[in-house]
């Protein structure tokens, strides 16, 4: 069974305030609601094939809801990508289609669940997946991309885990990984974003309890492991020292707060903790940051969600002329995981935590050691070049670790003059 599509009505009207604010769609805000009218209204249809007017009505709310999800809304927006896999789920119920395999390990796949779902047909003269003839040979590169990542020690890890979270997870959520159109870059969605962040993250990213107690027991758990003779001084400084953190571009090494003369006490934590103190609102969003980034091995995980990617291995498109292809591919594994840990330190759409997602992800900054991450990958990847065939040019290069996150990633690599190592 599909999806319901209530999901993707929870989806919108939870962001729906930020997606208005943001002016996603192409003509203007009016389109959300029909769009989430519409959705109410497919949510509410009955199906019943020997009912001509119950067919007709169904038929005609389909169209009008494929049109706009095709055409009036921008896929590459993790929440619209979410909406719209969900909603073509349904339709695809109906219709026998798509088709997808599910990969189970190195060179094992079933036609059914569990397993990490790969699109490998649309019987559409256009994919309505991509809106584009459907490239026969993603089944085959998805496979092969897979194995290369197996190979490596991080990379068997990362997908050992997924596979664990397909055969567990008690919602019935999956890995899936489809075509995406030749001219964009990879992506990724969540299928459920209450279940992705951890739950320090959750509680302070909502903003909606004066004392975050989630924090105050992930703090009990970092005295303990660190053996802090003062935690509430500890936290202080991990605030005080944080540098500035950058969605693009080399990340700062120094103190944000000091520049401005900014400094917090124990007190101050204390008083925060038991919602006696306010942070201002220029330096919430890095004091908030701050401590996400602080308690992150201490915090509680949520319960996890699947996670819909969709992946570009067109030779024409610029990045994979400069990276190997599988790397691409690992990244936004890396992100699919953290999403069925339920350990997701930030949002992964237009939002001040946006960051940390993307920084925990490549490996930057305070998680420039973690297990998993695209730098992990990179990191033994040149360890297995000779066994990628030479023919397989998209992949058989060799890769440095990444300096910072940009969308033109070449330039954010260690060899690169204007980088410094951090």
């Amino acid at each position: 069974m599909p999806r319901d599509v209530s999901k993707a009505i929870d989806l919108l009207q939870k962001h729906l305030k930020t997606l208005k604010k943001n002016h996603f769609f192409s003509k203007g805000n009016t389109k959300l609601d029909e769009l989430l009218n519409r959705l109410k209204a497919f949510d509410k249809i009955k199906y019943n094939p020997e009912n001509n007017e119950e067919k007709k009505a169904r038929d005609d709310l389909v169209a009008s809801l494929k049109y706009m999800l095709e055409n009036e809304i921008d896929s590459s927006v993790g929440v619209f990508a979410n909406i719209k896999d969900i909603v073509y789920e349904n339709f695809s119920y109906y219709s026998g289609e798509p088709i997808y395999c599910y990969w189970n390990g190195s060179k094992t796949i079933s036609d059914a669940p569990p397993g990490i779902a790969i699109l490998t047909n649309d019987t559409r003269k256009k994919s309505r997946q991509i809106n584009e003839p459907f490239p026969i040979d993603f089944k085959e590169r998805v496979l092969q991309n897979l194995e290369y990542l197996y190979l490596l020690p991080t990379g068997k890890i990362l997908l050992e885990e997924l596979l664990r979270f397909s055969r567990n997870n008690s919602l019935n959520e999956h890995i899936f990984i489809l075509p995406q159109p030749g001219h964009r870059g990879n992506s990724i969605a969540y299928q459920d974003p209450s279940h992705a962040l951890h739950m320090v993250a959750d509680e302070l990213l909502r903003q909606d309890t004066k004392k975050p107690l989630n924090v105050a027991a992930a703090l009990e758990r970092a005295t303990d492991a660190l053996e802090l003779e003062d935690p509430y001084q500890w936290l202080a400084d991990q605030i005080n020292q944080m540098p500035q953190l950058k969605y693009l571009g080399m990340p700062e090494d120094k103190s944000y707060l000091q520049e401005k003369g900014i400094v917090f006490s124990k007190k101050d934590i204390e008083n925060w903790l038991n919602g006696q103190l306010d942070i201002k609102d220029e330096i919430k969003t890095h004091f908030l940051n701050s401590v996400i980034i602080a308690l992150q091995k201490y915090s509680t995980s949520n319960t996890g969600t699947g996670s819909i990617i969709r992946w570009n291995p067109d030779p024409d498109y610029k990045t994979n002329q400069r990276r190997p292809i599988a790397i691409g591919l690992g990244h936004e594994l890396c992100h699919a995981y953290y999403n069925a840990i339920g350990m997701q330190p930030g949002y992964q759409d237009f939002d001040e935590s946006t960051v940390l997602y993307e920084y925990l992800t490549t490996g930057l900054g305070a998680w420039k050691e973690v297990e998993i991450s695209e730098n992990a990958l990179r990191r033994e990847w040149n360890d297995i070049l000779s066994q990628i065939p030479a023919t397989d040019v998209l992949n058989h290069k060799t890769v440095e670790r990444r300096l910072y996150y940009d969308m033109e990633e070449d330039t954010s690599l260690e060899s690169s003059n204007s980088c410094k190592i951090i």
